[in-house]
């Protein structure tokens, strides 16, 4: 048996527009393998075998195939892979080609390899597979797809580094894997600016040098309603060559419902800071803007979040800022029976920051400093 390898060195192609991969790609959800071509297209995938069993960070995860030219004339063929995470985002393989196959014969065993990434862009779990044959490079203009195959939960690939968690005052965290945040944000929270602890203890949301990129925490336990206490410490931003147009957040969340209570502390060095509810996603419920009477770059803070069932109670260091009630027809206020905590620092496209520029990156690197958490349950029986 042959194998052809792709090539992984410099100047690869890869399946890189986002339009392109959306039109090509798109899972039609089989139980087990499915094939692509119509009849009349005589290029077409045999003998797909997707990789299989198990695998860890940094292992290469190889499908093999071969391909039937029953043309009269001698093609070249290129093939490309991809696998889709258990989040659904693809990981695009390098193509392998110029594949050349004779009029009307099978090619020799082709594999394709896919090494697993070792960072942070994915979470443990089962895998799917898509390979495709093409009549030029994937992605380039011309490129016309003869054929495909796919095949559902191929592989499972363990992630170590999603493994990594965060102790802040007894209370457990997880770094959020990479991803781009809604409502705008104009970077990427990113795992590594989230596994970081200083020499403190301290959790750290690390905020990149020359870039918009975060980081987020969030709690492995949820928890009913209460009072919950942060001590956290933003990111030094008081001159006007260094000011962030980026917030610190401390808020609950419950995944399941959209349901949240935020506060938002602004790291632009204008003592800013918003109190906010929602209630199944969208538009706020209930919201507060306040200006603080302190700097919040300058040594630790604490903030609090009292979460009553007649509404919410804002503080910054014991000091009430504001109360969003729960009275009235429409609510304002979520039930709050299984909220998880969540820490995150990130820079939005809010008009309160504009205008929006690419200067606005961070000239270096900063991070916000979350040093102790309290809780208290207001529900019986609940902890």
């Amino acid at each position: 048996m042959i194998i052809i390898f792709a090539d992984t060195r410099g100047g690869r192609v890869r399946f890189l527009t986002t339009a392109f991969i959306f039109a090509a790609f798109l899972f039609a959800a089989p139980l087990f393998t499915a094939h692509g071509a119509s009849p009349d297209v005589l290029v077409k995938i045999k003998g797909f075998e997707p990789a299989s069993g198990k695998f860890n960070c940094g292992d290469i995860a190889y499908s093999s195939l071969s391909v039937k030219n029953s043309h009269d004339d001698t093609l070249s063929v290129w093939i490309g892979k991809s696998v889709r995470d258990p989040e659904g985002k693809w990981h695009d393989a390098p193509y392998t080609g110029p594949v050349t196959i004779a009029g009307g014969a099978l090619s020799k065993t082709i594999a394709m390899p896919w090494r697993v990434p070792d960072d942070g862009s994915f979470k443990s779990g089962d895998f799917s597979e898509r390979v495709a044959v093409w009549s030029a490079p994937p992605g380039t203009r011309d490129a016309r797809r003869y054929d495909f195959a796919d095949r559902e939960k191929a592989f499972y690939a363990f992630n170590r580094n999603m493994e990594k968690f965060i102790n802040i005052s007894g209370f457990e965290f997880k770094p959020t894997p990479d991803c781009l945040k809604p409502l705008g944000n104009r970077g990427r929270l990113l795992w590594k600016n989230a596994a970081l602890t200083d020499k403190d203890g301290s959790a750290l949301l690390k905020i990149t040098a020359g870039t918009f990129d975060g980081g987020e925490l969030e709690s492995v336990k949820s928890f009913s309603r209460g009072r919950f206490d942060a001590v956290i410490k933003t990111p030094e931003s008081k001159l006007s060559v260094n000011k962030l147009k980026s917030v610190t957040g401390f808020f609950l969340f419950d995944p399941a419902t959209e349901d949240e209570i935020t506060i938002e502390i602004f790291n632009d060095g204008s003592r800013r800071i918003w109190f906010s509810t929602f209630i199944g996603g969208g538009d706020p419920a209930g919201h507060i803007e306040a200006v603080l009477d302190f700097d919040p770059s300058d040594g630790f803070h604490t903030y609090s979040i009292s979460h009553q069932d007649s509404g919410v109670v804002f503080y910054a260091d014991s000091r009430l800022i504001g109360t969003i009630s729960g009275e009235g027809q429409a609510p304002k206020v979520p039930r709050g029976e299984n909220m998880k905590i969540y820490f995150n620092s990130w820079f939005p496209s809010w008009k309160e920051f504009r205008p929006l520029e690419n200067g606005d990156a961070a000239c270096m690197s900063f991070a916000t400093a979350i040093k102790e958490i309290k809780y208290k349950s207001l529900t019986p029986g609940r902890k």
